[in-house]
């Protein structure tokens, strides 16, 4: 996912990065095929913000840079939004099963020990 020279290389990096982070925001998050995938781009996230620090070190970033990097910061808000409420989604999913386990276990006769003495009135 290299982009054209055109730019400088702070900036292409930058756009790299949003085309990255564009990406994310699209996938299906439910999707469980989708995981190996949310991770590759995740990874390759890291590995441009790493280049981006490297390349900026002792020079200022540009407007062009600056709306770049408030475009992503935008775009990460909405992947973390639709992540917390999967996240909330499958903790509710979590409680129902755990309480219909409590509930089945309430109900379910289990026989506290299968020895033992019989004692009654006759002789």
């Amino acid at each position: 996912m290299t982009l054209s020279n055109a730019y400088s290389p702070v900036e292409s990096l930058l756009k790299e990065l949003l085309v990255v982070t564009n990406t994310i925001a699209e996938l299906d998050l439910k999707e469980v095929a989708n995981d190996s995938l949310l991770l590759s781009f995740r990874i390759r996230q890291v590995e441009l913000r790493d280049s981006i620090s490297h390349a900026i070190q002792g020079t200022m970033l540009t407007e062009t840079d600056k709306i770049i990097v408030a475009q992503c910061l935008e775009i990460e808000y909405t992947i973390m939004n639709k992540m917390l409420s999967i996240q909330e989604e499958n903790r509710s999913h979590l409680r129902m099963l755990n309480n219909g386990k409590l509930t089945r276990n309430a109900y379910q006769y289990e026989r506290a020990s299968n020895m033992g003495y019989f004692i009654d009135q006759h002789q």
